[in-house]
């Protein structure tokens, strides 16, 4: 079992390794092509409101539509039930996006062409229903193929990206071609809907804990990556599209760091919900571990390279990203604790939500606060200080509770030294 889980990981972290090359790749094509930073910071803007009206709910359905891949009833019947869940919700947010275009347009979006903005919701609205397919190869053991999907999926992407600029040469034409292909895996949901077993959508008290369930991992979502978002409209609202466009190629976590994390959580809890406590905890300690040894040489490497790395993939003028970029690796402090996992594991969620209310309240009021001083720098800062004392005030709840010490699953010293390399090497990076 535990072979299989990992497998399974390994399979997922290369699609969206795969999937957010492909997207990194698209935006370098933009500034390559020679796009104002008027129009790239118009496209990335699009990206982050889209991704702000639908992550939560996919990323609470999806999540626990995975969580039912351990039990022993048929998995295709879930399938049916999030697809269904997914187009419902899918339709909200396009009716949402469509209606306040028209009505807020001259105070949000009055840089931003109609048919500009009807693509971005039909890209979204079919990408958001296929998110469900690299799930279901995922829940279904498809390793090979999932694989294949991501293959698959990053080649039409960037080939029809290319496309879309050759014979458009328009943001337009771009995102005619990405809504295409969106449209095209949307219909492979389709086709996995069609051979499943039908589903009970709403008879079995299975599937009523399933829309529960969702919608409480659904608002914890939501809540603990509100802050997220404000920091960018502020970036924005106050800076313009230019400024944007900056940060945002600066201000992405490391893919790797992100996915490797977020699977290892994912491993944690299936770790925590299937084997004794003390047993359980001690392979959380030993595998965060292995983590830290992994991925802190990459990044010092990274962060040290990343004055080089921006101009040579963008241009010149987008070599104040690599100081975002590197602001953002700092994230380690709380990328490498998981007592998010445990509380999960054990059944304590509701604890999830009264962190990820005082990350998001923390965090807002440290942005607001901090931009008065140190600019978009202040914004950063409030954002890792957020994130950080969120993870601390999960771990007090772990002791409070369950009387589980920090040192019980957390490598204490690879933890620290590998958070102070990778501090070091960033003050380094930014004296040079």
């Amino acid at each position: 079992m535990k072979i299989q889980i990992q497998t399974n990981i390994n399979a997922f972290q290369i699609f969206q390794v795969l999937r957010f090359g492909a997207y990194l790749l698209i935006s370098i094509l933009l500034v390559k092509a020679g796009f104002s930073t008027e129009n790239i910071g118009v496209y990335e803007y699009l990206l982050m409101l889209g991704g702000s009206a639908s992550f939560f709910w996919l990323g609470g359905f999806l999540t626990f539509y995975i969580s039912k891949s351990d039990e022993k009833t048929s998995t295709n019947q879930y399938y049916q039930t999030t697809f269904n869940v997914l187009f419902i919700f899918n339709c909200l947010f396009a009716a949402t996006l469509f209606v306040g275009f028209y009505f807020f347009k001259n105070a949000w979006f009055n840089s931003i062409p109609s048919s500009t903005f009807l693509l971005f919701i039909i890209f979204h609205f079919a990408n958001n229903q296929a998110y469900i397919n690299e799930h279901y190869l995922l829940v279904n053991n498809e390793n090979k193929k999932l694989i294949h999907y991501g293959i698959l999926n990053f080649l039409s992407l960037l080939f029809g990206a290319g496309l879309g600029f050759y014979y458009y040469q328009s943001l337009n034409g771009i995102l005619l071609a990405l809504s295409i292909v969106a449209l095209l895996k949307m219909c492979l949901s389709i086709y996995f809907y069609l051979k499943s077993p039908n589903s009970i959508f709403i008879k079995s008290k299975k599937i009523q804990s399933f829309a529960t369930q969702g919608l409480i991992i659904s608002f914890s979502i939501l809540i603990g990556s509100l802050g997220d978002y404000m920091d960018e409209y502020l970036v924005h609202h106050f800076y313009g599209n230019e400024t944007y466009a900056i940060y945002k190629m600066g201000a992405r976590e490391f893919p790797l760091l992100q996915l490797l994390t977020n699977s290892l959580a994912t491993i944690l809890i299936v770790i925590i919900s299937k084997n004794e406590l003390a047993e359980a905890l001690q392979q959380f300690k030993k595998k965060t571990a292995s983590l830290i040894k992994v991925l802190v040489p990459i990044l010092c490497l990274l962060i040290i390279a990343s004055k080089f790395l921006f101009p040579l993939f963008y241009n010149q003028q987008f070599s104040n990203s690599a100081i975002y970029f590197n602001l953002y690796t700092l994230l380690v402090f709380s990328r490498f604790l998981f007592p998010q996992s445990i509380i999960i594991g054990l059944g304590m969620n509701k604890y999830l939500m009264i962190g990820a209310l005082a990350e998001c309240t923390l965090h807002i009021v440290l942005s607001l606060l901090l931009m008065q001083f140190w600019g978009i720098y202040g914004i950063i800062a409030g954002f890792l200080i957020s994130y950080l004392a969120d993870k601390f005030l999960l771990m007090y709840f772990l002791y409070l509770h369950k009387k589980i010490m920090p040192f019980d699953y957390l490598p204490i010293k690879d933890y620290l030294i590998g958070n102070l390399l990778v501090t070091i090497t960033v003050i380094a990076a930014l004296a040079l």
